[in-house]
Protein backbone atom coordinates (compact mmCIF):
# COMPACT_ATOMS: atom_id res chain seq x y z
CA UNK A 1 0.00 0.00 0.00
CA UNK A 2 1.71 3.30 -0.98
CA UNK A 3 0.55 7.10 -0.53
CA UNK A 4 1.62 10.11 -2.30
CA UNK A 5 1.03 13.42 -2.59
CA UNK A 6 1.42 16.63 -4.29
CA UNK A 7 3.20 18.54 -1.87
CA UNK A 8 3.74 17.90 1.83
CA UNK A 9 2.64 21.95 2.14
CA UNK A 10 -0.61 22.95 1.26
CA UNK A 11 -1.17 26.68 0.16
CA UNK A 12 -4.14 27.94 1.90
CA UNK A 13 -6.89 28.48 -0.66
CA UNK A 14 -5.90 25.88 -3.33
CA UNK A 15 -6.39 22.41 -4.22
CA UNK A 16 -4.55 19.38 -3.34
CA UNK A 17 -4.39 15.45 -4.21
CA UNK A 18 -2.89 12.77 -1.81
CA UNK A 19 -2.90 9.55 -3.87
CA UNK A 20 -3.41 6.08 -2.14
CA UNK A 21 -2.25 2.69 -4.44
CA UNK A 22 -3.01 -0.76 -3.82
CA UNK A 23 -1.60 -3.23 -5.84
CA UNK A 24 0.05 -6.76 -4.76
CA UNK A 25 0.05 -10.28 -3.68
CA UNK A 26 -2.93 -9.85 -0.61
CA UNK A 27 -5.31 -9.40 -3.66
CA UNK A 28 -6.82 -5.82 -4.73
CA UNK A 29 -8.77 -4.49 -1.52
CA UNK A 30 -13.06 -3.97 -1.88
CA UNK A 31 -12.55 0.01 -0.48
CA UNK A 32 -9.83 2.50 0.90
CA UNK A 33 -11.26 4.68 3.99
CA UNK A 34 -9.59 8.18 4.69
CA UNK A 35 -8.96 9.47 7.75
CA UNK A 36 -7.69 13.05 9.21
CA UNK A 37 -6.32 13.37 12.31
CA UNK A 38 -6.22 17.59 12.43
CA UNK A 39 -2.66 18.90 13.40
CA UNK A 40 -5.08 21.48 15.91
CA UNK A 41 -6.51 18.13 18.18
CA UNK A 42 -9.83 16.77 18.50
CA UNK A 43 -11.08 13.61 17.19
CA UNK A 44 -10.05 11.49 14.27
CA UNK A 45 -12.63 12.46 11.15
CA UNK A 46 -13.18 9.72 8.58
CA UNK A 47 -13.69 11.67 5.20
CA UNK A 48 -14.82 8.95 3.54
CA UNK A 49 -17.87 8.49 5.66
CA UNK A 50 -18.47 12.38 5.64
CA UNK A 51 -17.82 11.99 1.86
CA UNK A 52 -20.55 9.39 1.29
CA UNK A 53 -23.38 10.84 3.90
CA UNK A 54 -25.31 13.73 3.68
CA UNK A 55 -22.49 16.31 5.62
CA UNK A 56 -22.37 18.72 2.88
CA UNK A 57 -20.74 21.39 5.09
CA UNK A 58 -17.35 18.69 5.43
CA UNK A 59 -18.11 17.42 2.11
CA UNK A 60 -17.64 20.24 -0.15
CA UNK A 61 -14.16 21.13 1.59
CA UNK A 62 -13.21 17.19 -0.14
CA UNK A 63 -14.06 14.93 -3.11
CA UNK A 64 -12.63 11.34 -3.27
CA UNK A 65 -12.06 9.47 -6.36
CA UNK A 66 -11.93 5.61 -6.55
CA UNK A 67 -10.41 3.58 -9.61
CA UNK A 68 -10.54 0.04 -8.73
CA UNK A 69 -9.16 -2.56 -11.13
CA UNK A 70 -8.54 -6.35 -11.08
CA UNK A 71 -4.96 -5.59 -10.01
CA UNK A 72 -4.80 -2.01 -8.24
CA UNK A 73 -6.85 -0.06 -6.46
CA UNK A 74 -5.98 3.79 -6.71
CA UNK A 75 -8.00 6.27 -4.32
CA UNK A 76 -7.35 9.83 -4.49
CA UNK A 77 -8.46 12.31 -1.87
CA UNK A 78 -8.83 15.42 -3.19
CA UNK A 79 -8.35 18.85 -0.56
CA UNK A 80 -10.22 21.30 -2.33
CA UNK A 81 -9.99 24.73 -0.81
CA UNK A 82 -6.96 24.22 2.06
CA UNK A 83 -8.42 25.98 4.67
CA UNK A 84 -6.03 26.22 8.17
CA UNK A 85 -8.00 22.92 9.87
CA UNK A 86 -7.37 21.07 6.83
CA UNK A 87 -3.68 20.62 8.13
CA UNK A 88 -2.73 17.15 9.96
CA UNK A 89 -2.24 13.55 9.13
CA UNK A 90 -4.27 11.86 6.60
CA UNK A 91 -4.35 8.07 6.51
CA UNK A 92 -5.63 5.54 3.80
CA UNK A 93 -6.39 2.33 5.28
CA UNK A 94 -7.80 -1.30 3.86
CA UNK A 95 -7.65 -2.88 7.35
CA UNK A 96 -5.74 -2.11 10.94
CA UNK A 97 -2.67 -3.85 9.55
CA UNK A 98 -2.60 -2.03 6.26
CA UNK A 99 -2.46 1.58 6.00
CA UNK A 100 -0.54 4.29 5.14
CA UNK A 101 -0.42 8.13 6.46
CA UNK A 102 0.53 11.78 5.07
CA UNK A 103 1.05 14.42 6.80
CA UNK A 104 0.04 17.84 5.49
CA UNK A 105 0.55 21.43 6.21
CA UNK A 106 -1.48 24.58 4.92
CA UNK A 107 0.52 27.46 4.83
CA UNK A 108 0.28 30.95 3.70
CA UNK A 109 1.95 33.43 1.34
CA UNK A 110 4.12 35.74 3.72
CA UNK A 111 2.86 39.11 4.04
CA UNK A 112 5.49 42.21 2.29
CA UNK A 113 7.58 44.75 3.51
CA UNK A 114 5.16 47.17 5.62
CA UNK A 115 2.56 44.66 6.43
CA UNK A 116 1.86 42.88 9.22
CA UNK A 117 0.20 39.40 9.30
CA UNK A 118 -2.91 38.24 10.95
CA UNK A 119 -2.69 35.21 13.23
CA UNK A 120 -5.46 33.10 11.36
CA UNK A 121 -3.22 33.86 8.05
CA UNK A 122 -6.71 35.34 6.04
CA UNK A 123 -5.05 38.82 5.70
CA UNK A 124 -2.11 41.17 5.71
CA UNK A 125 -2.80 44.79 7.00
CA UNK A 126 -0.73 47.54 7.25
CA UNK A 127 1.56 47.45 9.50
CA UNK A 128 0.92 51.16 10.94
CA UNK A 129 -2.28 49.84 12.21
CA UNK A 130 -1.28 47.49 14.55
CA UNK A 131 -1.92 48.47 18.40
CA UNK A 132 -3.50 51.61 17.19
CA UNK A 133 -6.35 50.54 19.34
CA UNK A 134 -8.88 49.59 16.91
CA UNK A 135 -9.08 45.89 15.53
CA UNK A 136 -8.04 45.11 11.87
CA UNK A 137 -7.49 41.76 11.76
CA UNK A 138 -10.79 39.43 12.13
CA UNK A 139 -9.24 37.55 14.55
CA UNK A 140 -8.24 40.53 16.94
CA UNK A 141 -4.95 39.48 16.74
CA UNK A 142 -3.47 42.60 15.78
CA UNK A 143 -4.43 44.23 18.81
CA UNK A 144 -2.47 41.37 21.82
CA UNK A 145 0.30 41.75 22.59
CA UNK A 146 1.11 45.73 22.19
CA UNK A 147 3.44 47.51 24.72
CA UNK A 148 1.39 49.49 27.43
CA UNK A 149 2.26 53.26 27.95
CA UNK A 150 1.98 54.73 31.53
CA UNK A 151 -0.75 57.13 32.93
CA UNK A 152 -0.50 60.20 30.96
CA UNK A 153 1.13 58.89 27.88
CA UNK A 154 0.16 58.29 24.68
CA UNK A 155 0.73 55.26 22.63
CA UNK A 156 1.80 55.73 18.86
CA UNK A 157 0.88 53.44 16.37
CA UNK A 158 3.98 51.77 15.98
CA UNK A 159 4.18 51.09 19.81
CA UNK A 160 6.00 54.02 20.88
CA UNK A 161 5.15 56.17 24.14
CA UNK A 162 5.37 59.88 24.44
CA UNK A 163 3.70 62.25 26.45
CA UNK A 164 0.35 62.81 26.21
CA UNK A 165 0.51 66.48 26.32
CA UNK A 166 2.97 66.19 22.71
CA UNK A 167 -0.62 64.78 21.19
CA UNK A 168 -2.07 67.48 18.78
CA UNK A 169 0.54 70.01 19.58
CA UNK A 170 1.20 70.65 15.51
CA UNK A 171 4.24 69.28 15.69
CA UNK A 172 4.79 65.10 15.10
CA UNK A 173 6.77 64.08 18.16
CA UNK A 174 5.59 60.00 17.16
CA UNK A 175 8.79 58.04 14.82
CA UNK A 176 5.12 57.85 12.65
CA UNK A 177 3.71 60.85 13.15
CA UNK A 178 0.52 59.27 15.03
CA UNK A 179 0.18 61.72 17.36
CA UNK A 180 -0.70 64.40 14.72
CA UNK A 181 -3.51 61.95 13.67
CA UNK A 182 -7.73 62.97 14.26
CA UNK A 183 -6.59 66.06 15.74
CA UNK A 184 -9.67 69.00 15.94
CA UNK A 185 -9.54 71.80 13.83
CA UNK A 186 -6.90 74.78 14.78
CA UNK A 187 -9.31 77.95 14.66
CA UNK A 188 -7.22 81.53 13.74
CA UNK A 189 -6.43 83.49 16.39
CA UNK A 190 -9.61 86.14 16.05
CA UNK A 191 -11.50 83.19 15.73
CA UNK A 192 -13.07 80.68 18.99
CA UNK A 193 -12.49 77.34 19.09
CA UNK A 194 -16.38 76.01 19.85
CA UNK A 195 -16.35 72.22 22.16
CA UNK A 196 -17.55 70.50 18.69
CA UNK A 197 -14.65 71.61 16.86
CA UNK A 198 -15.88 74.55 14.71
CA UNK A 199 -14.46 78.29 14.24
CA UNK A 200 -16.47 80.69 14.86
CA UNK A 201 -16.30 84.61 14.70
CA UNK A 202 -14.69 85.93 17.78
CA UNK A 203 -17.08 88.76 18.59
CA UNK A 204 -19.55 85.65 18.76
CA UNK A 205 -18.60 84.45 22.64
CA UNK A 206 -20.88 85.62 24.77
CA UNK A 207 -23.21 87.59 22.52
CA UNK A 208 -26.37 85.53 24.03
CA UNK A 209 -26.53 83.53 20.69
CA UNK A 210 -25.97 80.14 20.01
CA UNK A 211 -23.41 80.33 16.89
CA UNK A 212 -20.99 77.52 18.27
CA UNK A 213 -24.59 74.98 18.29
CA UNK A 214 -23.11 73.44 21.52
CA UNK A 215 -24.08 76.46 23.26
CA UNK A 216 -20.03 76.51 24.26
CA UNK A 217 -19.49 79.93 22.91
CA UNK A 218 -21.62 81.24 25.39
CA UNK A 219 -19.98 79.07 28.28
CA UNK A 220 -18.21 80.64 31.17
CA UNK A 221 -20.01 84.48 30.12
CA UNK A 222 -21.00 87.03 32.31
CA UNK A 223 -24.92 87.38 32.75
CA UNK A 224 -24.91 90.82 31.13
CA UNK A 225 -23.91 91.79 27.65
CA UNK A 226 -20.68 93.79 26.99
CA UNK A 227 -22.77 97.24 27.03
CA UNK A 228 -24.54 96.62 29.95
CA UNK A 229 -23.29 96.90 33.52
CA UNK A 230 -23.75 94.26 36.12
CA UNK A 231 -25.47 95.11 39.70
CA UNK A 232 -24.52 93.93 42.64
CA UNK A 233 -27.34 91.61 43.14
CA UNK A 234 -27.05 90.27 39.59
CA UNK A 235 -29.46 92.30 37.60
CA UNK A 236 -28.53 94.15 34.04
CA UNK A 237 -28.70 98.28 32.97
CA UNK A 238 -27.39 99.75 30.14
CA UNK A 239 -24.00 100.57 30.58
CA UNK A 240 -24.40 104.12 29.98
CA UNK A 241 -26.14 104.51 33.41
CA UNK A 242 -23.47 103.79 35.04
CA UNK A 243 -22.33 106.71 37.30
CA UNK A 244 -25.31 108.97 36.22
CA UNK A 245 -26.40 109.89 40.05
CA UNK A 246 -29.20 108.50 39.55
CA UNK A 247 -30.08 104.70 40.89
CA UNK A 248 -30.53 101.98 38.02
CA UNK A 249 -29.90 99.50 40.02
CA UNK A 250 -32.06 98.01 42.70
CA UNK A 251 -29.62 97.71 45.31
CA UNK A 252 -28.06 100.94 43.63
CA UNK A 253 -24.38 99.48 43.15
CA UNK A 254 -24.16 101.17 39.64
CA UNK A 255 -23.77 104.32 42.07
CA UNK A 256 -20.75 102.86 43.91
CA UNK A 257 -17.66 104.07 43.30
CA UNK A 258 -18.05 106.47 41.08
CA UNK A 259 -15.62 110.00 40.94
CA UNK A 260 -16.95 112.96 42.29
CA UNK A 261 -17.41 115.85 39.79
CA UNK A 262 -16.50 119.39 41.19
Amino acid sequence: LVIDGTASEVQLGRRSVLTCNATGGTGVPEMIYWYLDPATGGATVNLTEVFLTADRSRRGAYYIRDLRRDTYFVSELYIMRARLQDAGTYTCRVSDRLSASYDVRVVTEACGPGLFQCADFERCIDSRRRCDNRQDCRDGSDETGCPSCQSGSFRCADGECIDVRRKCDGRPDCRDRTDEDNCPETCDPDQFTCDNGLCVPGDARCNGLNDCGDLSDEKGCPRCRRNEFECANGDCVDGRYRCNRYADCADSSDEFSCSKST
